[in-house]
């Protein structure tokens, strides 16, 4: 079942990036933020909130308790345990603009026993692309055809979905519009048994082995 989450919680989010975008593209260090030069188009990555490290965030009215906030809605929405350590870049905020088309690509598995598993939404959507593509097979994944998940080609503004990141080749479709693309996505080491108990994953015959090109920043 799916879910949308309350404007109340994100639109502060939103908010923060309407009033301070600019100044962002100006100083990325200053504000912990940077690009992805393999992503088409314009994109900014807000990185590892979670750890609190990013201390160019202090004192610049970040909506931190709403952003927790849809964590915990998250991680309950798609039974990820509470003791999940977070995955490569944990939680981030990707910002976009007109032109912007995620690459198709596959992250990093972390272990035989675990999935990099991603939770996103997307709290501003534009006007015209910018929805995301989950693949469940290709040229990767032919010895996998029991792995079930769904290809991903709508989804509304603030409505999360999974994606399963090392075990599946994901991209965007091409995004256009005045309207930026804001996505929150959560990143977790998930045990891949409790990933098949809850209807994510179906074991394959033998072990996954990380064999297409990974990419430890991409999202």
């Amino acid at each position: 079942m799916s879910i949308i989450l309350n404007k109340e919680v994100t639109t502060p989010i939103v908010d923060w990036f309407a009033n301070n975008i600019e100044s962002i593209k100006k100083d990325l260090k200053g504000f912990g933020a940077r690009q992805i030069s393999f992503h088409l188009g314009y994109v900014l990555i807000l990185a590892e909130l979670q750890s609190l490290t990013n201390k160019q965030l202090h004192g610049k009215d970040f909506p931190m308790e709403n952003l927790k906030r849809v964590e915990v809605e998250l991680r309950e929405h798609f039974n990820i345990p509470k003791d999940s350590k977070y995955a490569s870049m944990g939680t981030l905020i990707a910002y976009s603009e007109k032109g912007y088309l995620c690459r198709t690509h596959r992250d990093k598995t972390p272990d035989n026993d675990h999935c990099h598993v991603r939770l996103n939404v997307l709290i501003s959507k534009p006007e015209i692309g910018g929805n995301p593509i989950i693949i469940k097979s290709g040229r990767y994944f032919d010895k996998h055809e029991k792995c079930t998940y769904p290809i991903i080609t709508s989804v509304k503004e603030n409505e999360p979905w999974i994606c399963l990141a090392s075990e599946f080749e994901h991209s965007t479709t091409l995004q256009d519009g005045d309207t930026p693309r804001i996505m929150i996505s959560l990143g977790y080491n998930v045990p891949r048994k409790i990933l098949e108990e809850h209807g994510y994953l179906k074991a394959p015959e033998e072990t996954f082995k990380n064999t297409a090109g990974d990419y430890d920043d991409t999202i």
